[in-house]
């Protein structure tokens, strides 16, 4: 017959309420013992599941509070993103700004270097003004000077003109007087043909001395009748040859011919430099007789 504290047999479970505590029951001892254990055990993972249902709520709080601090940091980061943007935008601005800064910087510098050029050139132009100023200032005073002189030339060209009428109108009278003379003479002059108004064509080449001498046209008719006597007396004679020293004695520069000119000057620089005095010299020409009649006797003229 079973335990009367046990109603396994009655009702095929073990009940708590009327089981026995002692655990004498060799029936219920092991039960007990593992139910013991087991609410032992439950009581444990209940406390765990407490702790774990507290921490649960605690990380849904912390995460509640994650979330909303998401959230705000989201939007801050919205905010940062697109104050980023903005940003980003002001430095393009910028940089937009900096190179239109930069090329209006170049575009000053060109222009600067061309305003430099410019300048330069005004300074040279400048330059060549006062040159040219000061050029003009010379010719200016050299024109005043030479209007001067042109002034006094045109004076002495106007006493000059009034002797040379003088002197043509004498020599006029003087050559009609000279033919009245001749003719009563020695009478009719005789005929005598005119120069040639060209060179022979055979005679120019030695005439120029092979081309080195330039011919200049100049043609005049000097003859006289081969009947009229050319005569120099020894008083024309003696006043040519006082008018040459007089003449010599003078500086060259103030030294004037009267009859032939530079030749003249010619004929007495080549005596003084070449002497002929005591020698036997042919002379050919009025020139020659005149001029070396001073430094030598007798004298042969052609």
């Amino acid at each position: 017959m079973a335990d009367p504290l046990c109603f396994h047999s009655q009702s095929g479970e073990l009940d708590v309420r009327t089981s026995c505590v002692a655990g004498d029951c060799p029936t219920c001892r092991q039960p007990v013992l593992s139910l013991l254990r087991t609410r032992t055990e439950n009581k444990q993972l209940w406390a765990q599941a407490l702790a774990v249902g507290k921490e649960l709520a605690d990380q849904r709080a912390t995460n509640e509070r994650l979330g909303s601090e998401n959230e705000e940091l989201h939007a801050q980061l919205v905010a940062v993103g697109k104050e980023r943007d903005d940003a980003r935008n002001i430095n393009a601005q910028l940089h937009a700004q900096f190179v239109a800064v930069g090329k209006e910087r170049d575009d000053v510098r060109n222009i600067n270097a061309q305003l430099h050029a410019q300048f330069v050139a005004v300074g040279k132009e400048r330059d060549d003004l006062l040159n040219m100023n000061a050029i003009l200032h010379t010719l200016f005073v050299a024109e005043g000077k030479e209007r001067g002189d042109l002034r006094r030339l045109g004076h002495r060209a106007g006493v000059a003109e009034i002797r040379a009428r003088g002197w043509h109108y004498t020599v006029r009278r003087l050559t009609w007087r000279e033919r009245s003379l001749c003719r009563e003479l020695w009478g009719k002059p005789a005929p005598c043909p005119s120069p040639p108004k060209e060179i022979p064509a055979e005679l120019v080449e030695r005439f120029t001395m092979g081309g080195k001498v330039t011919l200049v046209h100049s043609w005049g008719d000097c003859t006289y009748p081969a009947n009229y006597l050319l005569i120099y007396g020894d008083e024309e004679i003696d006043a040519y040859i006082a008018e040459i020293a007089r003449t010599l004695a003078l500086p060259a520069e103030q030294r004037d011919w009267t009859i032939y000119g530079t030749p003249d000057r010619w004929t007495c620089e080549a005596i003084a430099k070449y002497p002929i005095a005591g020698k036997r010299v042919l002379n050919m020409g009025s020139l020659s007789t005149k001029c070396y009649r001073k430094h030598l006797d007798p004298t042969v003229t052609v």
